[in-house]
């Protein structure tokens, strides 16, 4: 039994991995004051739509460990095409948390297979 594969088939089966990228967006928030319980209600209520409408996103939020007032949402997913742009669903938490403090979202693609 011979399970040898060709160069074309290996070269094949090499650029079908490298085809799909796995994303990572990271949206993070800095309010003023320090009304915790109504940030994350809020960020819970984003978090739970998005996982609702589940678009093959991983959705989760963190707080910062000293300060109250800042919020991380990551959003996690798969696609075939390195573009670097924030999906709809990192866009959408984005526009929804702006009315709430400042917001740096970023998108990050993996480096490592």
């Amino acid at each position: 039994m011979n399970l040898a594969i060709s160069e074309a088939e290996r070269e094949k089966i090499v650029t079908e991995r490298e085809i799909i990228m796995k994303y990572l967006e990271i949206i993070e928030l800095c309010t003023v004051g320090s009304n915790r319980a109504h940030m994350e209600v809020t960020i819970r209520e984003l978090c739970s739509r998005l996982r609702d409408t589940n678009h093959g996103h991983t959705v989760s939020s963190y707080s910062h460990g000293f300060l109250e007032t800042d919020y991380s949402i990551h959003v996690r997913y798969e696609k075939d095409t390195r573009d670097g742009h924030p999906s709809a669903a990192g866009q959408e938490i984005a526009e929804a948390l702006k009315q709430l403090g400042i917001v740096n979202h970023t998108v990050w693609i993996e480096t490592e297979k």
